[in-house]
C-alpha cells in the first residue's frame, strides 16, 4: 500500500509556497505539542495508537478509540495488530542479509531456483522481485484464501506479466511471496522460523510473526479487534493460519513496541550488517513515473524537500493499517496503527509529522461502503476537475496534460515537481486505472476533496482523492491521493 503516498504527503502541506528544508522542533517541544496536533484525528474517529520516538527513545504516545470495542480495552504499545505490507520490510531485511552473507545474489534468477518456471519468467532476478519491477500482478490469490506455496507459485508462474521485467514499477504482493519461497529453498527453513530464530527472538522481539507466535484457540488479551469484534486472524487471514497469499508480503502481526524494538535493533546493526542495511535502504526503482520516492528492498526511500531523507513503509488490510517512518536527518520516527478504515495509520503519521516539523497537514478520513454516490463528473467544478484529470491521464496528449498542469493545478502543487514529473504521474495513473471503471463518488465540501472509486473487471478497487481549492468559479487541484 504505497501508491503515490509520498506525493500525498508533499501535496498535503497547506499554506503558501513551501520553503526549503524544515527544522524539526526539540523533543520536549514536539512532545508538548503533539496532543493538539492529534485533535483532528480524534474528531474524525481515529481508533488506534501513534508513537513518536527521537533517536530511538519514545517521547510521546497517544491512544484513540479502543483495541476491543466489545470490552472497551484501550490500545497500548503492546497491542497486537496486523502490520500488513510492512511485512515486506522484514522480507527485504532477510534477503539483504542472505545476499551480503553470500547465500544469495541480487542477480539470481527464478530459473536458478524453480524448474517449473516458464521461459518468460525464468530470467526475472531477485533484485526485480524485491523492487516491484519484475512485472508480476499485484496478487494471484485473495488474502483470505488458504492456499499452499506450491499452488501459489503455479498461479504466479501462469500469470501474464504486466511488462518486460526491469522496465517499470508495479507494486506486487506476488513478487514478495516468491522471495519468501526462495528464502525457504536456500536456507532449508520455513520463512517464519528463520525470521523468528535468526532475527527477532535473539533480540527480544517475541510477539511478532505469523501463527507460530499466535494461538487462535487461546487469544491473547493484548489483541486488536475490528470495530465489529472480529479477531485479527479471522479478519486478516480468513482462518487460524495464514495462506501463502500473505507469506512474505503481508498479514504478519506485531505491536508498536515491537516495531520500535525492531527498528532500533536494525539501526544498531544487531539484525543486519551495515552493508546489508545499505543494500536494503538504497532507493533503486522509482515508484511510478513522477513519484519522488524510490523502492529499496522492502523499504521506501525518499529525499523530501522539506523533511530530508525518509525511510518508511505502510500497510493496510482494508481494516487494520500500520505505518513506520524514520526522518533520518532529525532522528525522529513515527509508528502508527489503526483498527478502523475510517481513519488509517497514514492519517496518524501525517498528524505526527505536522507536530514534529511545525506544519499543518491534511488528514483525510476514509469512506464507508454506504457513503458512495453515483458518479457525476458534471456535478460541480471540483468533480469536473476530477473527471478531466482521469480522462487526460487515460488518453490525453502530452500537450493537453501540460495545459492541465499549467491551468488546473494550484501554484503550490505545480511547484512540487517539474513538468515532466507531473506528466509522468498522469502517465502512471493512466496505466494503473485506465482499464478500470468509476463506480462511486463522494464529494466532501468540508475537506475540499472529491473521492472517486474505480473498479476493474476482476474486482480490484482503487480510491482516488482529488484535493482542490477554489479560485473564483473554478477548482484547482491541490493534491492527489491513490490507495488500493
Amino acid at each position: 500500500m504505497t501508491i503515490f503516498s509520498s506525493l500525498v504527503l508533499a501535496a498535503a502541506l497547506q499554506g503558501a509556497a513551501l520553503p526549503g528544508p524544515l527544522d524539526a522542533a526539540p523533543p520536549a517541544e514536539v512532545s508538548a505539542g503533539l496532543d493538539d496536533a492529534y485533535d483532528a484525528l480524534r474528531d474524525a474517529g481515529m481508533s488506534g495508537m501513534v508513537i513518536v520516538t527521537h533517536n530511538g527513545e519514545i517521547i510521546h504516545e497517544a491512544t484513540f478509540g479502543s483495541a476491543n470495542p466489545e470490552t472497551g480495552a484501550a490500545f497500548t504499545r503492546n497491542t497486537r495488530i496486523d502490520m500488513a505490507s510492512i511485512a515486506k520490510s522484514f522480507t527485504g531485511m532477510m534477503a539483504a542479509r542472505l545476499i551480503t552473507d553470500g547465500r544469495l545474489s541480487a542477480d539470481d534468477t527464478l530459473g536458478d531456483f524453480f524448474e517449473s518456471v516458464p521461459a518468460d519468467k525464468a530470467r526475472i532476478t531477485l533484485h526485480q522481485l524485491l523492487t516491484h519491477s519484475a512485472g508480476f500482478p499485484g496478487a494471484v490469490a485473495s488474502d483470505e484464501e488458504q492456499i499452499d506455496a506450491t499452488t501459489l507459485l503455479e498461479r504466479a508462474f501462469a500469470a501474464d506479466l504486466l511488462f518486460e521485467p526491469g522496465t517499470r514499477y508495479h507494486y506486487s504482493n506476488t513478487g514478495f511471496t516468491i522471495v519468501a519461497a526462495i528464502i525457504e529453498q536456500v536456507t532449508g527453513q520455513a520463512y517464519e522460523d528463520l525470521l523468528l530464530d535468526s532475527f527477532l527472538l535473539p533480540n527480544g522481539i517475541e510477539n511478532t510473526g505469523y501463527a507460530r507466535r499466535y494461538r487462535a484457540e487461546d487469544l491473547p488479551d493484548d489483541l486488536a479487534y475490528t470495530q465489529d469484534g472480529t479477531p485479527l486472524h479471522m479478519s486478516s487471514w480468513g482462518g487460524s493460519q495464514p495462506g501463502w497469499a500473505l507469506i512474505g508480503n503481508g498479514g504478519m502481526f506485531t505491536s508498536l513496541a515491537e516495531l520500535i524494538a525492531w527498528r532500533n535493533a536494525y539501526n544498531d546493526h544487531a539484525l543486519v550488517s551495515p552493508e546489508a542495511r545499505t543494500l536494503q535502504q538504497t532507493g533503486y526503482v522509482q515508484e511510478g513515473d513522477g513519484a519522488p520516492s524510490h523502492y529499496g528492498y522492502g523499504v521506501v526511500v525518499e529525499d523530501h524537500p522539506q523533511f530530508g531523507r525518509i525511510y518508511w513503509h505502510n500497510g493496510g488490510s482494508g481494516v487494520f493499517s500500520a505505518h513506520w517512518r524514520e526522518y533520518a536527518e532529525s532522528g525522529y520516527a513515527v509508528f502508527a496503527a489503526s483498527n478502523t478504515a475510517r481513519v488509517d495509520a497514514d492519517a496518524a503519521m501525517l498528524a505526527a509529522t505536522g507536530g514534529i516539523f511545525g506544519v499543518t497537514l491534511q488528514i483525510g478520513s476514509q469512506v464507508s461502503d454506504d457513503d458512495w454516490d453515483m458518479v457525476d463528473f458534471n456535478h460541480n467544478a471540483a468533480t469536473r476537475l476530477a473527471g478531466d484529470f482521469l480522462e487526460l491521464s487515460r488518453s490525453g496528449t502530452e500537450a493537453d496534460r501540460q495545459v492541465f498542469v499549467e491551468t488546473r493545478m494550484s501554484q503550490e502543487l505545480r511547484s512540487m515537481a517539474p513538468m515532466s514529473g507531473h506528466i509522468g504521474m498522469m502517465d502512471q495513473v493512466g496505466r494503473d486505472v485506465g482499464a478500470m471503471t468509476p463506480t462511486g463518488m463522494v464529494i466532501d465540501a468540508v475537506e475540499s476533496v472529491v473521492r472517486v472509486r474505480v473498479e476493474s473487471d476482476d474486482g480490484q478497487v482503487m480510491i482516488l482523492e482529488f484535493h482542490h481549492e477554489s479560485e473564483g468559479d473554478t477548482a484547482l487541484m491541490s493534491g492527489l491521493g491513490i490507495t488500493d
